[in-house]
Order: C-alpha cells, then sequence, then structure tokens
C-alpha cells in the first residue's frame, strides 16, 4: 500500500489546489492521498472554498474523503486551525484533508485529530490514521523561524510535549509542512534578515546569492543530489555541503564549487538534531524557498533585505519496522508556482499493509453530495 503526502506555503492561491492535487497525483499509484496547506486563508477555509477546489480532482481520481475532524459535525471532512487562530498571523490557518481510493472504507479510519495554534506559531494539526490495526500520525505544522537557536529548540520542546499529551505517540510518524528550517546558509546559521550585498559583506554568500536567482526556473528543478559532511562542531562551523549534479548547467555548476566552500553549513535541524529522531529520505532538489511568486526563479530578498535560500519546506518521519514499516520511495518539489515557497510532495510504501483487494463500497454520489455543499 502507498501513502502520498502533498504540502504547501499555498498562499492565496486556493484556485490552484485542483492542479496541486493533479501534479501530487501524477505518475503516484497511492491508496491514501494526505494533503496539508500552510498559510491558508481563513475565511476561504470557513466558506468552504478549499473543500470544493479539493474535492475536484479527488472526484476525477475516484478518491474518496475520509472523516477527519471528529468533532466537527459539520465539516467532518477536514482539520483546520482557522477558527480562534491566536498567533499574529490571523488571516491565515493551516488545512489538512485525507483521501483514500481502492480499498475498503472499513480498514481505514481517524482515531484522533486535534489542532493547536499557539502564540508564536502558525499552528499545526495532527492526526492518528488507523490502517489495518497499525496506526501512524500525521502532522501538519508551520514552526516559527527564530533567529536564536536556543528559542528554536524550546519551541520544538513544547511542540513534542504537546503531542506526548495529547497521545500522538505512534512509533510511526510522518511530519510535514513549513518547518521553517534553513539550508545553504552562512557561518550565522539561522539569521532570517541579511543586508543586501555589499563589498564588507560575505562575498561567498553573495556570490551564492547572485547564481542562485540568475538560475531559470527549469534549471531550479533539475534533479540535484546534494551530500552533508556530517563532521561539524558544536557551533555549525567548518561544514560544507558537496553537490552532484545530473545537469552539467554552467549555473549550477558554479554554485556547486561554491557550496564546497566551508561557509555554508547544512541542514540546521539534521546537524542540530532540533527534530529529535525523524529520518528523511535524501534531497535531490534545490530549496523551495524563496520563490518568486510569478516566476518560480529564485528572488533571495523581502523589501530591504536578503534572504536566505532554504529547505523551508520538509516531509520528514520516523518508523517502526515491525508495524507499518514506512520506507520513502519518492520525494521532491512539485512545478507549480503562486507563492514564495514551491510546493513539494513524498511517496511512502507501507511494507507491512498490503492493499486489501474490496474495493470501497461508498458511491461516487456521497462524495458529489459534498461538493454541492
Amino acid at each position: 500500500m502507498r501513502l502520498v503526502v502533498a504540502s504547501w506555503n499555498i498562499g492565496n492561491n486556493i484556485n490552484k489546489i485542483p492542479e496541486l492535487m493533479k501534479k501530487a497525483l501524477h505518475k503516484n499509484n497511492c491508496q491514501i492521498f494526505v494533503l496539508g496547506l500552510q498559510e491558508v486563508s481563513a475565511s476561504k477555509i470557513k466558506n468552504g472554498s478549499v473543500d470544493i477546489a479539493c474535492d475536484k480532482i479527488a472526484t476525477e481520481n475516484k478518491f474518496f474523503p475520509l472523516p477527519i475532524d471528529l468533532k466537527n459535525t459539520k465539516r467532518p471532512y477536514s482539520l483546520s486551525t482557522c477558527k480562534g487562530f491566536t498567533s499574529k498571523f490571523s488571516d491565515f490557518g493551516l488545512y489538512m484533508r485525507i483521501y483514500y481510493k481502492d480499498i475498503d472504507s472499513k480498514i481505514i479510519k481517524v482515531v484522533k485529530s486535534d489542532k493547536k495554534c499557539p502564540t508564536g506559531a502558525k499552528g499545526y494539526l495532527a492526526v492518528t490514521l488507523n490502517i489495518k490495526g497499525k496506526s501512524v500520525d500525521l502532522i501538519n505544522a508551520h514552526l516559527p523561524f527564530s533567529e536564536k537557536m536556543v528559542d528554536y529548540k524550546k519551541f520544538i520542546s513544547k511542540f513534542n510535549t504537546w503531542l506526548k499529551k495529547n497521545g500522538f505517540v505512534e512509533r510511526d510518524r510522518i511530519l510535514f509542512g513549513d518547518l521553517n528550517s534553513r539550508s545553504l546558509l552562512t557561518k550565522d546559521c539561522m539569521v532570517k534578515d541579511l543586508q543586501s550585498c555589499r563589498d564588507d559583506f560575505d562575498h561567498n554568500y553573495c556570490q551564492l546569492s547572485r547564481r542562485l536567482n540568475a538560475l531559470k526556473y527549469n534549471s531550479t528543478l533539475k534533479r540535484t543530489k546534494l551530500k552533508q559532511r556530517t563532521s561539524c562542531d558544536n557551533q555549525l562551523n567548518n561544514c560544507s555541503i558537496k553537490i552532484d549534479l545530473a545537469s552539467d548547467k554552467k549555473q549550477l555548476l558554479s554554485i556547486k564549487k561554491l557550496l564546497v566552500n566551508n561557509d555554508f553549513i547544512g541542514n540546521p535541524p539534521k546537524i542540530c538534531n532540533l527534530l529529535g529522531n525523524y529520518n528523511e529520505a535524501p534531497i535531490y532538489f534545490l530549496p523551495s524557498y524563496k520563490r518568486n511568486n510569478k516566476s518560480g526563479k529564485f528572488s533571495l530578498k523581502k523589501g530591504r533585505n536578503g534572504r536566505l535560500p532554504g529547505y523551508a519546506d520538509r516531509i520528514v518521519y520516523f518508523t517502526d519496522s515491525k508495524r507499518l514499516g514506512l520506507k520513502q520511495i519518492r520525494y521532491n518539489l512539485i512545478d507549480l508556482v503562486g507563492n514564495d515557497h514551491l510546493p513539494i510532495y513524498s511517496t511512502f510504501e507501507l511494507k507491512n499493509v498490503s492493499k486489501a483487494e474490496n474495493k470501497a463500497k461508498v458511491g461516487g454520489g456521497l462524495l458529489n453530495k459534498l461538493i454541492r455543499k
């Protein structure tokens, strides 16, 4: 059995949800599809626009929505943080929807769901999904960005405490969303706002920034193999990324040479162990952030400040080989422009759960009825 997760910091692009789902499902023969969105318009969640956009492609692909919000009788098929959102980003929420296909509806169900909107973050959603007696936690999160590593660690600690307190402690877990992790960084590691490049600023970072900005959009989607050196000291100095490229584009080769320089470090969550014992398939793509929302090219600035290129959007997991036995077999960007993040997806194989022979007996009429609502 296969499960696909698609995640996007979508901004104001609800109209692109059908295309997002279509691209995520293309060539991915899965039985369970999980959609997680961040920074969704709260008003469009509340008026049902997001639900309708999701179900359009689901209907075409014969997927059925799974009841997910166990406490909401009016909108049981989606989970969101839009009601009572307490962070300063009050116009946005998080959103999750789960679909299934070609399996008996009796063997898959949500047994637990909850949502949290902590001040200082943009929220997170958690669901425990039971598949043929084996459970997996699905967590859609938008974690904060802090320039102080110690503050980020404190929030992760509180996040993990909340999960434990609310019973999201399954030995199979998938965490996804805008985790606000950065990579390809300067020695300052978690710095958010950079000065504009000047003669007295970090020469290598400025070269990297200029060359990433110069890449054509299609080149930023090329399959790229990143290899991290793990011999870093406690201050995250003396680290580097070695990058092997399937493409021989001149700009990408120039970037490769820059990344070998010790001024650039690897993945903060992995090196700093911020997220604990999560696994992640090798990253074969360039950063999802920060992009021009019209061209999709790198646009490493915001106002007068520079921005670090980063793997803000992630899908990580841990698993118990004796239970579901999750295996991350695909992990990539989705070619869809619209926000300063590109969407990502990952395909998981559930090695210890065979595909059910009995197809769902729920007719298409149910889904059509939901869409009409």
